[in-house]
């Protein structure tokens, strides 16, 4: 079925709307995903679903370098029609695709906040203090009492992208402070997060801003009429430096988004997040089996499951549309022998040995 709907023909119109993101997985190799919507079918009072949008491309290589996947953008635009926009984070090889076609590029929400925020805080001896300090009880607390009030896990590679998490964290915990007396063990366990509560504030300060406003865009785009509701909120007073340039930050984005964007905000509000297509990548590694050294198989054509809604006739067609050995031939060429299969072979206690006719025989090493 993955098969099948991935390779449906498409409305040929003028207002496509791609998000392209990839992901890496154990043995190096990289999932490219590109889904597409028109902007005229964009929900108007909610955030995007997996269902509202059409897969369009899902291929797998050892490294996407940007010429290729500028050849994948420029064949789908000879199928859609004319693609005004992309949404993208600010990965080298997305860029240098994406400006090989010339089309413009919206970045990603969730990944400017967090540019932004590693911006500021990367080299902020104050957080860097306050991270480190929480990465030091999750080591040392995880099998202790005060296990159930251990920090978030923040990723080494994206910890930028859930400081959020780290900041309601270390707030939460001092309100609980508040209420617990000072020989309680769990006090002892958390009392040092008081010392961080300066870095704990200013964060706050900060996802007062960027929470709402991240809210606001993702359900209903940016417009005229959204830039205005984030004006009032980037309003509010503060007296954190960082705060201040934080907001600026975000004004400029808005700013840039409306002169580039100016004749299709007459049309409809700019899609401005990628987070649909990283909802799917999670959804589809959560078919994964425990064993990590699977790798990407043919089991993402899953993902073009996650796009559509599929009734008895689809279904029917979409079974009958290819033969069992032209899908395995379809999957041995775009993805491979699994990381598992390759070990099993080359771990595999046989050689091969070819007879005077030709023929391959296999047969246990001694």
């Amino acid at each position: 079925m993955g098969h099948y709907l991935l390779h449906q023909s498409q409305e040929r119109a003028q207002d496509w709307i791609l998000i392209l993101d990839e992901s890496v997985e154990f043995g190096h190799s990289s999932l490219l995903v590109i889904l597409g919507i028109r902007q005229s079918q964009l929900p108007a009072d909610r955030p995007l679903q997996a269902q509202d949008m059409a897969c369009l491309f899902i291929g797998k290589a050892r490294s996407w370098k940007g010429l290729d996947i500028s050849r994948i953008l420029d064949q789908l635009q000879q199928q859609l029609g004319r693609v005004i926009y992309v949404v993208s984070d600010k990965g080298n090889n997305l860029r240098k695709a994406i400006d090989l076609v010339n089309w413009q590029r919206v970045y990603d929400l969730n990944h400017f906040i967090a540019g932004n925020l590693k911006r500021l805080y990367a080299k902020n001896e104050a957080y860097q203090r306050f991270h480190k300090a929480a990465t030091h009880m999750r080591r040392y607390q995880c099998l202790s009492k005060a296990a159930c009030l251990l920090p978030p896990v923040q990723r080494a590679k994206a910890r930028f992208l859930n400081v959020d998490k780290l900041c309601t964290w270390g707030r939460k915990i001092l309100q609980l402070l508040d209420r617990l007396s000072w020989d309680d063990p769990m006090y002892k366990a958390v009392q040092w997060v008081k010392q961080h509560q300066p870095i704990i504030k200013e964060l706050n300060a900060i996802f007062q801003i960027a929470n709402p406003i991240c809210s606001l865009l993702k359900k209903s785009g940016i417009n005229a009429q959204t830039i205005a509701q984030c004006e009032q909120i980037l309003n509010r007073d503060t007296d954190y430096p960082s705060v201040n340039d934080f907001r600026q930050a975000i004004q400029s984005y808005l700013s840039q988004i409306q002169q580039q964007f100016t004749v299709q905000m007459k049309q409809g509000a700019i899609l401005c997040s990628s987070d649909i297509i990283e909802s799917i990548f999670g959804r589809y590694k959560s078919y994964f089996p425990t064993n990590a050294m699977i790798g990407i198989t043919d089991t993402a054509l899953s993902i073009a499951l996650f796009t559509n809604k599929i009734d008895q006739q689809s279904l029917e067609k979409g079974l009958s549309s290819i033969s069992t050995q032209q899908l395995r031939q379809y999957s041995k060429h775009e993805f491979g022998q699994s990381i598992v299969a390759q070990r099993q072979k080359l771990l595999r206690n046989e050689t091969k040995k070819i007879s005077k006719n030709g023929e391959v025989k296999l047969a246990k090493s001694a």
